[in-house]
């Protein structure tokens, strides 16, 4: 690969101003209105009133020695610039508190994926669902709780170390949410499963919690090595980020994978079945893929770290993330296209068109991964032989190239939501009129598949579509008109 083009350097946050602290040796409890009923901080010494955290269930406490301002209302830090705040002790004690909160998840679904295996109807398996469900929400609670602590509580050299690793545990709990939502999917036909499809529902649902518990087990272990260092390593930090990036990546590709397993041999039987049903897998793949993005982008946010380690550190840190990403796209996008070839049979003849919209966008997305992880292969091989100076072009050519993607996965990502949104907006057309509309839909498939994966500069043609489908719809009678009308207008705001 040719490496002399190389690309925009990464800009660096303009770090939060912090306040003066005003002369006066007593400070005023924390501001505690506007608050509603959240875990708090366990007491530190030096802070009169506990600190609230913005997210509900996030059970943390700090045991380092804090003198700091008074919380102003929303729970927002600001620091006292010669406030006798030990940073780097606050976040260690965060990092063991996230540390701690993943390795209760992980033992947590022990039991819960043995329940599971004794589940015997789908009332059984409805019950064991809701449980894992709460685990998997009271996890992410305290998680992103802890993610929002993490900037507020640095100060200098800490602050982009903190960021970062904000971002990336909140990487991990959006591929929990992911994983809540194909539990959703699968609790909405638990009732119908007997015989072999609940073994194969049961075993599926076992593969992919065992897999969650185990990688919620491996960034723990990573926290809580970070948090145990006594010196400021960058290698060890960034190693925990791709620990982070991986898991959350992992936790996607094996909840795809039981989406897809789970859809095997299922058809709405009605329209108002199909609709629901699209609902709840269109919301599964956003918080999928979006998870991809937002991991991505995390990859992309250390790289200018990365660049300055030296050439062996660096060779560690990108071989880990650049094997873990490749792996996890290619499992991701494998599903992506199985599940773009399920959707015709799952939603049945009353969706077709909308099938068909969202299966080739799903396709695209897919595609447009499958090039990432051929580009982020190659980049891997020459990642033995880097120098000095090659290691610099090659996190620039990855800084390009990584948002790059994550913006046009984006914008196909957006097709789908489009898809799902004239979907609902025509689901109460009946009789004659709902083959026009599939027909409409089939038309709106072919149009927009013709870009490919690529939808730059398709916004025109995307409103030019919105203004034919208006006219034409709105040349029906009655309530179809309206909906023309409505759904016309919805395109051409796009």
């Amino acid at each position: 690969m040719k490496m002399g083009l190389l690309f925009g350097s990464w800009k660096n946050r303009q770090n939060r101003v912090t306040r003066r602290a005003k002369p006066t040796t007593h400070h005023a409890p924390l501001a505690l209105e506007g608050l509603e009923d959240r875990t708090v901080l366990s007491t530190m010494a030096g802070l009169p009133a506990p600190l609230v955290s913005s997210a509900p269930d996030a059970n943390i406490h700090i045991n380092a020695h804090v003198n700091t301002p008074p919380v102003g209302h929303g729970g927002s830090v600001h620091g006292n610039a010669n406030a006798s705040l030990n940073s780097s002790q606050a976040l260690q004690s965060l990092e063991t508190d996230a540390a701690t909160t993943l390795n209760t998840l992980s033992t947590s679904l022990t039991p819960l994926i043995t329940q599971l295996g004794q589940a015997t109807s789908g009332t059984d398996l409805s019950t064991t669902l809701a449980q894992i469900q709460s685990t998997l929400s009271s996890a992410t609670g305290s998680l992103n709780g802890i993610a929002q602590l993490l900037p507020e509580f640095a100060h200098g050299n800490l602050k982009q170390t903190a960021d970062t690793l904000s971002s990336a545990l909140k990487d991990f709990t959006k591929s929990l949410n992911s994983v809540s939502d194909t539990l959703s999917v699968i609790g909405s036909q638990a009732s119908t499963l007997t015989g072999s499809a609940l073994t194969d529902t049961t075993s599926s649902l076992t593969t992919l919690l065992t897999n969650v518990g185990t990688n919620a087990s491996t960034l723990s272990s990573s926290l809580n090595s970070l948090a145990g260092s006594t010196t400021d390593n960058s290698t060890q930090l960034l190693n925990t980020v791709t620990s982070a990036v991986n898991s959350s990546l992992s936790n996607v590709a094996s909840n795809l994978t039981a989406l897809t397993g789970a859809l095997v041999g299922t058809t709405a039987s009605s329209p108002d079945q199909a609709q629901q049903l699209l609902n709840s897998v269109l919301k599964d793949v956003n918080d999928s893929v979006g998870t991809v993005t937002n991991s991505l982008n995390t990859i992309a946010g250390i790289l200018p770290q990365v660049s300055k380690l030296p050439v062996s550190d660096a060779q560690q840190v990108l071989t880990s993330a650049l094997s873990g990403v490749t792996s996890n796209l290619d499992s991701i996008s494998g599903s992506l296209s199985t599940l773009a070839g399920q959707l015709p049979t799952t939603l049945g003849p009353t969706l077709n068109g909308t099938s068909e919209l969202v299966g080739n966008a799903l396709n695209d997305i897919s595609s447009n991964l499958d090039t990432l992880s051929g580009s982020l292969n190659a980049l891997a091989g020459m990642v033995p032989s880097l120098s000095k100076s090659t290691l610099k072009e090659t996190t620039r050519i990855l800084d390009d190239i990584l948002p790059n993607t994550t913006s046009q996965v984006n914008s196909l990502l957006g097709s789908v939501n489009l898809a799902g949104l004239a979907s609902n907006l025509t689901g109460s057309v009946t009789g004659d009129t709902t083959q026009l509309v599939d027909q409409l839909f089939a038309l709106l498939s072919q149009e927009l598949g013709s870009v490919g994966g690529l939808l730059g500069g398709t916004q025109g043609l995307v409103g030019n579509l919105g203004s034919d489908l208006g006219g034409l719809l709105g040349s029906t009678q009655g309530l179809v008109g309206s909906l023309g009308s409505d759904l016309g207008n919805s395109l051409n705001n796009l």
